[in-house]
């Protein structure tokens, strides 16, 4: 964001007054966002699509999230990201007759004339309550019982995605937050859905590390290869390693060129029944390769046939 895009204004944070930047959305309504000490706006986190702040809207004083969208140049594919969004605005997803609740909803629209930006007002999740899988892991194991729930919702909501027709194209371990007591899901980037059509602009072709093979040359994500997404984030909930980085791709950059090559063109299940040059050992040290044998084995054998269909008998040697 730019000055020109706000105005300034202060704010009561907690009775004391704070300078706040205040966006007008399509809908008339204000939105306040905190600056810091050099009168900047407080991001909340960045990725590859845009900046994410903390707003506060200014008639009720709750509070949301303003999503910025930044990242691309292409005027078609802003065109495709803003019409996402407009779409979810005015028809929210449903299931059954439901709307996805699942699905961390956008509000409004705002455009930000001076940067010749747009961004989004949506829901805000409490951190506290929904959380990535990576933080959740590093505080504990989960029990079975709410892997089940974790994997059963997140099947339900690619589901619900699917039979309206959509792809979700970006499920990954940054944009599913869980509560680890309920099992409970957000998934809190939308506006990367849309038609499942290959005439249909492209917003984002995925995640490294969670992108089906064949999308680093298509660069068109569809409805299979959000499926090969979900078994990914399966993978790594239950034995919590990444189910292709093995000594095979000990030493490549994790860089553009690097990805492909780890996840694409000389991809290896590292527990491929065949080919054993890829496996976890020497990759990891020998705690952590124990672990993950242990997590592995212990599966249900046919838990463990579905991971092996998925990456060997389509994606192996």
């Amino acid at each position: 964001m730019q000055v020109g895009d706000y105005k300034l204004r202060d704010v009561d944070v907690k009775g004391k007054k704070e300078k706040a930047c205040v966006l007008k959305s399509a809908l008339n309504e204000e939105y306040e966002i905190l600056l810091d000490k050099n009168g900047n706006p407080v991001p909340l986190g960045k990725g590859g699509a845009g900046i994410v702040y903390i707003a506060r809207r200014a008639s009720d004083k709750k509070i949301f999230v303003f999503k910025e969208i930044i990242a691309k140049d292409d005027d078609a594919i802003k065109k495709q990201i803003r019409t996402n969004i407009t779409n979810l605005i005015e028809k929210p997803l449903k299931y059954r007759g439901k709307e996805i609740e699942a699905l961390v909803k956008p509000i409004d629209v705002v455009d930000l004339k001076q940067s010749k930006h747009f961004g989004y007002i949506m829901e805000y999740v409490n951190t506290n309550d929904y959380m990535p899988l990576p933080k959740i892991q590093s505080t504990g194991y989960l029990d079975a019982e709410i892997l089940s729930k974790i994997m059963m919702n997140i099947a339900c909501f690619l589901d619900s995605i699917h039979t309206r027709g959509k792809v979700y194209k970006d499920l990954s371990d940054g944009n599913i937050l869980i509560n680890k007591e309920t099992g409970a899901i957000r998934v809190i980037d939308c506006d990367n859905i849309n038609s499942s059509s290959k005439y249909e602009t492209q917003t984002v072709m995925g995640t490294p590390g969670f992108m089906a093979p064949e999308i680093y040359d298509t660069h068109t994500p569809t409805q299979t290869s959000d499926y090969f997404s979900m078994a990914v984030f399966f993978f790594r909930l239950l034995v919590n390693v990444d189910p292709f980085l093995g000594k095979k791709h000990k030493g490549i950059l994790h860089d553009k060129d690097g990805f492909k090559q780890i996840y694409s063109t000389d991809i290896l299940y590292i527990f491929d029944s065949q080919d054993h040059s890829n496996s976890i050992d020497g990759h990891y040290n020998d705690e952590i390769v124990k672990q993950t044998k242990n997590f592995f084995y212990g599966l249900p054998e046919e838990i463990k046939q579905l991971f092996d269909k998925t990456f060997w008998f389509f994606y192996g040697n």
